[in-house]
């Protein structure tokens, strides 16, 4: 990746500037090893952190749902998560809410076969072996995919698997598909190399990656969170108007393929908001979970308490649309 000494002896300055020696206490944070988390690798690479007064800690993490376990493990202070993960949490406990959407995605989860089992279409997987990791997005996308093209996922033999153990499954042939989020789609596709064939799903949910954190956090480091929000909304900005030099520092801090970014960098959208259609696809997610039987509370939560739109509102009030 190419480097730019003076960009960065320039921020240095203005950092030095923004707050002379003084650094708040450090915060932590458990970040989704995505594409649709390049925000953070760009704030921690450019310095738009420092700029803020902040000493940030980024955690790598596979994926969301993982993300907020972390959170509230208290591992971490605040963790990147898809809206799913939310709302499942949003059923069992209060004590966390949404500080902003920072991307949203049309095609994040793919459904990978190999060429030469003739399968062309999602139809074709009832009665095969389908691995997802269950209670993320992907599960979700999923049955919206089946539902849309006419068959019961209900019907399916759906096989629960960890995005890092899919490769090889389909290398083995223990399983017949792979339905999975990025990157670990891409880490799939390459495992099968030529082999690899991704089935068309057309767009059935735009999924949110959201930026999150516990009550008692917010509360005690409210100031520090304005700036955090701040420094995440400089760097979608920044991402917006220099596209390739984000492309490389996502790629070098995730240490993925240049490959990767055809197939997924345009289906990214970078922006700091907090929307009524957040709160549109909470709902709706909780009442196919309430028919799938995936939880055992049928009370479906208001989950208007769990999105804090104060500290997006300091930094970008026309990113908050909600409607109370």
């Amino acid at each position: 990746m190419k480097v730019f000494p003076t960009v960065f002896r320039v921020l240095g300055l203005l950092a030095g500037l923004a707050a002379p020696g003084v650094f708040a206490a450090e915060l932590s944070i458990a970040v989704s090893a995505t594409g649709m988390s390049t925000p953070f690798y760009v704030a921690e690479k450019m310095g738009m952190f420092a700029q803020e007064g902040l000493k940030v800690r980024l955690e790598d993490c596979i994926n969301g749902a993982r993300c907020i376990k972390q959170m509230f493990a208290g591992k971490v202070q605040l963790a990147t998560v898809s809206d799913l993960p939310i709302m499942f949490n949003g059923f069992e406990r209060k004590d966390f809410v949404v500080l902003s959407t920072f991307c949203n995605a049309n095609f994040d989860t793919k459904l990978i076969v190999r060429k030469n089992d003739n399968i062309s279409a999602a139809k074709d997987l009832v009665g095969k072996r389908v691995a997802i990791p269950m209670g993320t997005s992907s599960q979700y996308a999923f049955d919206l995919i089946a539902l849309s093209q006419g068959f019961d996922p209900r019907g399916m033999g759906l096989i629960n698997m960890a995005p890092e153990d899919m490769p090889q499954a389909m290398l083995s042939h223990k399983i017949d598909a792979a339905a999975v989020f990025e990157p670990a789609a891409f880490k799939v596709m390459q495992a099968l190399g030529s082999e690899a064939q991704t089935l068309p799903t057309g767009s059935v949910h735009t999924l949110s990656f959201n930026l999150v954190t516990l009550k008692p956090t917010l509360n005690s480091r409210r100031d520090d969170m304005v700036r955090l929000v701040r420094a995440l909304n400089n760097a979608t900005v920044y991402i917006q108007n220099n596209p390739e030099l984000s492309k490389s520092i996502l790629l070098d801090h995730l240490k993925l393929d240049p490959a990767f970014i055809t197939s997924a960098w345009a289906d990214f959208r970078f922006n700091m908001v907090l929307s009524q259609s957040l709160l549109i696809s909470l709902e709706s997610e909780a009442r196919w979970a309430i028919r799938e039987n995936l939880i055992s509370n049928h009370q479906i939560p208001n989950f208007l308490d769990l999105l804090e739109p104060s500290i997006l509102r300091k930094v970008r009030p026309s990113g908050v649309t909600l409607v109370k």
